[in-house]
């Protein structure tokens, strides 16, 4: 998200966006001679159950030596943020996965990056009226966060990100049928929906675009809609509409020792309870189980 949004993370304006009270961040620096240094550098938002990397610098020959002590050390210092997990989000197909995976990483869900088509003035959008969401609007996003997130991942999925007022969407008896998570860049504007299988018109998409256009200043600047897998159904949308896929992402979680104990403990309690819940992880409309490491 941010390199679609914000560009790279060593340009001077994300580098004085760090320079904030409620951001925590940490570079690691690996040196060893005759190699050039070796980067990596995590944050973590006040109040965020979570640490994410930010990026990782290394030549080709470091990857699989010092990738994973970077990782390792930085999970260490996440554990004194006091978070839960450590996060990351890494191409498909990447030469960095056998190293994440060294280092205690899973694949918890697989993502597509639409970039969004839209047209302000296209028939029948109106009959989808997303409108920015109200505090009231909060226990029917709740509602709709558990039963579409799988259930061992809820806490290192946040509800929103609290970036932007968000959008939502009702279908004529109030019912929520999806609502956007926003986040913004001067490279580019995200849009992560959470959306019942009930929206399946391409104009509801269409109509987020224009939604967006008229509460927000984009500026001439992109809008990329997130799918994750576990709503295999909005990815199917979106290729409906013929929207270009800007990136295909693995996303990662190491979860600290301490929460890994709980985590198996609810994983199978709700196996008990709720029997099987969306894939994890699907990819072409093929259902795989969660990777584990």
């Amino acid at each position: 998200m941010r390199l679609l949004t914000r560009g790279s993370p060593l340009g001077l304006r994300n580098q004085l966006a760090r320079i904030r009270p409620d951001l925590d961040v940490s570079t690691l620096v690996y040196e060893g001679r005759p190699q050039p240094p070796a980067y990596a550098q995590m944050r973590h938002y006040a109040g965020e159950a979570t640490a994410a990397l930010s990026f990782a610098i290394l030549a080709p020959m470091q990857i699989a030596q010092k990738l994973p002590i970077l990782l390792d050390d930085l999970t260490e210092l996440a554990g004194d943020w006091q978070v839960l997990a450590l996060l990351a989000d890494i191409p498909e197909g990447s030469e960095l996965m056998p190293s994440f995976r060294r280092s205690s990483f899973i694949v918890w869900a697989r993502q597509t990056v639409f970039q969004l088509n839209w047209e302000r003035k296209r028939s029948g959008i109106e009959a989808w009226d997303w409108r920015p969401w109200l505090p009231t609007d909060l226990p029917a996003m709740q509602s709709l966060h558990h039963r579409l997130v799988p259930g061992q991942f809820q806490a290192i999925e946040a509800v929103t990100r609290k970036r932007l007022q968000g959008l939502v969407l009702k279908d004529h008896q109030g019912r929520l049928l999806a609502y956007a998570d926003l986040d913004q860049g001067p490279k580019g504007f995200w849009a992560q929906v959470l959306a019942l299988p009930e929206m399946n018109d391409p104009l509801a998409l269409n109509a987020l675009g224009a939604a967006l256009a008229e509460n927000f200043d984009l500026l001439g600047r992109p809008i990329f809609l997130a799918c994750r897998s576990y709503q295999p159904w909005l990815q199917e949308l979106a290729a409906q509409c013929g929207m270009p896929a800007a990136d295909e992402q693995a996303l990662l979680v190491r979860f600290l020792s301490r929460y890994a104990r709980d985590l198996a403990q609810q994983e199978a309690a709700e196996e008990l309870a709720f029997g099987a819940r969306v894939p994890v992880a699907q990819l072409s409309g093929e259902a795989k189980e969660p990777t584990h490491t």
